[in-house]
Parts: C-alpha cells; sequence; structure tokens
C-alpha cells in the first residue's frame, strides 16, 4: 500500500522508521515537505521514501495517508486539501477524535487513531490504536505491542498516561544522584540505575505481565525493597500520581472542548 504523511515530525518519523525496518515495510511513503530537514533525513535513509512537493501531491500518490500534524495546526492544514473517498486515513493527532477530524478529511470515512510512542522506531513498546480493525493489527505487527481500543474516551486515557515518560526517567535519575552524592563515580552511578531499570522491566514486555504482582514479589516482609515502597506510600507518593494523571486527563478533556 503507497503510504502518504501529512506532517513529519518526530512521531511520525519514529513510526515511519520502524515501519521501515519491520516485518511488511510500506511499498512507496511520499513525506510532505514542510518539516524539511526530517522529510530529507528519512528519504536518504529509506529508498522507498521521498519528499513530495506538497501536501496535495502527498495525497494524490497515497492510498493511507498519517495525519501527524500538531493540533492548533489541524484546520488550517487539512482544510484546503482535496481528499478522495477511498483514503484510508490514520492520525496521530492529539485530543482530535474521529468525530472532530471527520469533517476535515471528508469524503473519506475510513478514519483510526494511532498513538506511537519514540520507542516504536526500535519495534519497542505500546501502539494503542482505535477503533480496532484487522487491517490495522496487521500493519502494526511487529511494531512492539500493538493495543486495539474500542472508544475514544479509553483512547484519551492511555494517552494521557504517556504523560508519565519523563517521570520514569527522573526516577532513574534520582536514583543515580543519590549515589553520586554517597560517593559513587557519576558515571557509574548513572548506569548502574539505568541498567538496573532497564533489566528489571524486561518481565513488563510479557502479554500476561501484572505489574502488582511483580511489585509483590519483588519484595520480602522486612526487605529493603518493602522498606522503601512503604516510605514512598506513606508519604503519599503513589497517591500523587493518580492525581497528577487526572490533572492530565482534565487538561485533555478542557483542550478537547477549547478547539471543538
Amino acid at each position: 500500500m503507497d503510504l502518504g504523511v501529512i506532517g513529519v515530525g518526530n512521531i511520525a518519523a519514529a513510526l515511519l522508521t520502524g515501519l521501515a525496518t519491520g516485518p511488511n515495510p510500506p511499498g512507496r511513503v511520499l513525506l510532505s515537505p514542510r518539516n524539511a530537514a526530517q522529510s530529507a533525513a528519512l528519504a536518504a535513509r529509506f529508498a522507498t521514501m521521498r519528499v513530495a512537493a506538497d501536501n496535495q501531491a502527498v495525497l494524490d500518490g497515497s492510498a493511507m495517508v498519517i495525519l501527524a500534524v500538531r493540533p492548533q495546526m489541524a484546520r488550517a492544514v487539512l482544510a484546503p486539501l482535496r481528499f478522495r473517498p477511498d483514503h484510508r486515513i490514520l492520525s496521530l493527532i492529539a485530543i482530535h477524535p474521529v468525530t472532530r477530524l471527520a469533517p476535515l478529511v471528508a469524503p473519506a470515512t475510513r478514519i483510526a487513531r494511532a498513538l506511537p510512542l519514540p520507542p516504536v522506531a526500535r519495534h519497542q513498546g505500546p501502539l494503542a490504536y482505535s477503533p480496532p480493525d484487522p487491517d490495522l493489527a496487521a500493519f502494526f505487527a511487529g511494531l512492539g505491542s500493538p493495543i486495539p481500543v474500542a472508544d475514544d474516551r479509553v483512547f484519551e486515557t492511555l494517552w494521557s498516561c504517556s504523560a508519565m515518560i519523563a517521570t520514569l526517567y527522573r526516577l532513574v535519575a534520582e536514583t543515580a544522584a543519590w549515589s553520586t552524592a554517597q560517593g559513587v563515580p557519576r558515571d557509574a552511578a548513572a548506569r548502574y540505575a539505568a541498567t538496573m531499570t532497564h533489566a528489571i522491566a524486561q518481565p513488563l514486555a510479557a502479554a500476561d505481565a501484572d505489574p502488582a504482582s511483580l511489585a509483590a514479589l519483588a519484595q520480602t516482609p522486612g526487605g529493603l525493597n518493602a522498606q522503601v515502597l512503604d516510605d514512598l506510600t506513606a508519604a503519599g507518593q503513589f497517591t500523587a500520581i493518580h492525581a497528577a494523571l487526572d490533572r492530565v486527563r482534565a487538561r485533555l478533556d478542557a483542550q478537547a472542548a477549547s478547539d471543538g
């Protein structure tokens, strides 16, 4: 299937890299020219990709179109374009449910949403998509852990969870910083904290992984892991995570309402 991409930012580039190096690479990919450096780098790396003259040329030469423009730019970029009834649309645009996107891509009616994260370039991590569709399941096969989602409310909730990425990195950074303050050389402290986190996270990749069970298995009564977990629980750290994610979800809902 010939693929077109409107908006070649970092997330779109990660998805394209994963697709191009996966088991079922797209036959031809047309890239919008606006992000010139990113598009040129992809075209130079992959023989099947080239930069189109403009966004309309992307549509004219594609059967499936990935939309990855910034939410605030979606109407300005998409409204002037001429979509076809046979176009298949895959939107990576945040806080734009299908009901809002549909008028901008009419007369195309086959519209789906996806939430790839940067590790998709390495065929790792979750890739939520909505609605569930066997064609999309095949399209995303080999890109990590595709997760079909039935409705926009669930999709936006998973989008909120992606706001935890910086916090998870910060947790590793603080562990390394504490070690350094205790006299461990900075490079060794960072390497130990990072590789420990990477290694102990591996069981989470299993399809049947249960994080709560893994947390229970990682501690013994009165042990060091139990002590730290109890300290953080007593300090309200995990309650604070729920509160922070509530605020992220409220922010997404407010943005969706204001843009509607």
